[in-house]
């Protein structure tokens, strides 16, 4: 396996991009809106 990993589309993946998008959207519009949750991982 080379490193670094090229970039690769959903679809490339085997995943279906429609739940992505919609996922970017709602992400997109929180931040817009000054919603945006800042979390940690610990």
């Amino acid at each position: 396996m080379k490193f670094p990993l090229e970039p690769a589309g959903p679809e490339l993946l085997g995943l279906d991009p429609r739940p992505l998008g919609h996922l970017r959207e709602r992400i997109t519009e929180h931040i817009a809106q000054g919603r945006l949750v800042h979390t940690a991982i610990v």
